[in-house]
């Protein structure tokens, strides 16, 4: 059953990734979609981690998983939902998307500009956007 499960989630990621290339697609024009997919991809991927008991996921599959997870962040950084009027929940879920992205990937320049623009402007957007009651400015509780 397990490796039944290891085997659908990996096999999920990856028709993604062949069906729906970086950068085309319906799939790629909203860099808020992208963020809350990137994190939830890596929230699958970090499943997928804790029931390979057997160490089966092939080193391949990690590797693709990591270009996947790179392009997302690419595409985020490069098209950050920001203005300097105002933000809203786009801004806040390509920097948290960021977020998890710069932390899942191998430690360089490029991801470490992004964990610290994304803790840098996280705690900043939460001031912004959200009251001490934890409503936020949009009129959205939740």
């Amino acid at each position: 059953m397990r490796e039944k499960i290891i085997l659908e989630i990996q096999a999920q990621l990856l028709d993604f990734y062949m069906v729906c290339p970086p950068n085309i697609g319906i799939n790629w024009s909203c860099p808020m979609d992208i963020g809350i997919r990137a994190a939830n991809m890596l929230m699958a991927y970090n499943l997928l981690m804790l029931l390979d008991k057997e160490n089966t996921i092939s080193e391949t599959f990690k590797s693709t998983f990591a270009e996947m997870i790179a392009s997302h962040g690419e595409y985020l950084y490069a098209h950050l939902e920001y203005g300097d009027s105002i933000t809203s929940n786009h801004y806040l879920a390509n920097i948290t998307g960021l977020l998890y992205i710069a932390i899942f990937l191998e430690k360089n320049d490029q991801t470490n500009t992004w964990l610290k623009l994304a803790m840098q402007e996280i705690n900043r957007e939460n001031d912004k956007q959200f009251f001490e009651e934890g409503s936020n400015f949009e009129g959205s509780d939740s």
